[in-house]
């Protein structure tokens, strides 16, 4: 029996993917679960548990797996802490897969992207493009700007330009860029 030596609360988790699975809800069930190494320091582990069944289906043994995601856990944490960071600033995150191309495909933007009355939803849809965020007399030398700099090799600079929104049609902004190439050092 192995259950004993579990935290009260993992033992829960435990009985619970066991019914799970007993009750036909569930083919396999994967938890994580707080785990104490034998100095007493926390750990988490991911199990995922199956059951083994005989010949007429019935299950006879059940067989688990586990890795240890501490690290897994502690680096989500952090980034969670990061995500409210940013979402209680005026700093916007975004990503965009150039794919050697300007202007490329927006992959990523922080949700805080509401405070300029846009939503990522309309931004991943191409529906608001980037372009539109800046004003039409700051286009051009936007452009020239990036172009300038990647064309340099720098991979790290800053723009500062004209800005729009639905809410605010002309402020001022500034844009760090950072850029990752491929082997061949194309823009990624």
């Amino acid at each position: 029996p192995f259950l004993p030596n579990l935290p009260e609360e993992t033992q829960e988790v435990v009985k619970g993917a066991v019914r799970k699975m007993m009750s036909g809800d569930a083919e396999s069930v994967t938890t994580e679960e707080k785990s104490y190494d034998a100095s007493g320091n926390p750990h988490w582990i991911q199990w995922t548990y199956a059951p083994i069944r005989d010949d007429d289906g019935a299950i006879y043994q059940f067989q688990s797996v586990g890795r240890d995601i501490t690290d897994l856990k502690n680096i989500r944490r952090e980034l969670e802490l990061a995500n409210r960071v940013v979402a209680q600033s005026p700093v916007i995150i975004f990503r965009r897969n150039m794919n050697g191309y300007i202007p490329g495909e927006v992959t990523f933007i922080s949700d805080n992207v509401s405070r300029y009355g846009l939503t990522p939803e309309v931004i991943y849809s191409g529906e608001a493009k980037f372009e539109s965020t800046i004003q039409p007399e700051y286009l051009e030398y936007f452009g020239q700007e990036m172009m300038k700099n990647i064309q340099a090799g720098n991979d790290e600079f800053v723009i500062e330009y004209g800005g729009q929104s639905p809410i605010n049609p002309r402020m001022w902004l500034q844009i760090q860029v950072t850029i990752e190439r491929d082997e061949e050092g194309v823009p990624q």
